[in-house]
């Protein structure tokens, strides 16, 4: 008896591992930050105080914008990937109608007074207004206490 519950336990071990090993990950593997969350929450407060709906954070479009954002970290130009970027994730998701604002915010302050201050500038709060259903911001740490923030909008009607 011990021994045909050792032979099932292998058996569906070796199973798990063969499912494990074969499976086909169809997505990027990403990692959501608590500061990312809020951003996008806050954003969400805002739009709802204006009467507009809530955006899906969105997990394609978070990982977009981590990667524009640490490459213009690392010295390249804030919006000159952002089209290429946009590109693959309507490939992945569909969509039209999309923007993104870019930032420099220094010692990580709060991310609503980050909103806030996109709210004070018209041209970002258009943004931030228009017609969109998903949201995806992504941050990069610098050296001295720069936050790089790209935020990225896709209207997936």
């Amino acid at each position: 008896m011990p021994m045909t519950r050792i032979f099932r336990f292998f058996s569906v071990l070796v199973f798990v591992i063969i499912i494990c090993n074969t499976c086909k990950k169809d997505d990027d593997w990403y990692h959501i930050s608590a500061y990312e969350e809020k951003l996008h929450r806050c954003v969400n407060d805002y739009r709802e105080s204006q009467g507009k709906s809530q955006l899906v954070l969105q997990p394609v479009m978070v990982v977009e914008a981590q990667a524009n954002s640490k490459e213009w970290r690392d010295g390249a130009d804030a919006v000159a990937g952002l089209q290429d970027r946009f590109e693959s994730v309507i490939e992945k998701l569909g969509g039209t109608n999309y923007a993104a604002i870019t930032s420099i915010a220094y010692n990580l302050p709060p991310a609503d007074s980050v909103v806030n201050h996109w709210i004070a500038d018209t041209s970002i709060r258009a943004i931030l207004l228009n017609v969109y259903t998903q949201s995806g911001p992504g941050i990069a740490y610098g050296d001295d206490n720069e936050i790089y923030i790209t935020h990225m909008f896709l209207n997936i009607p």
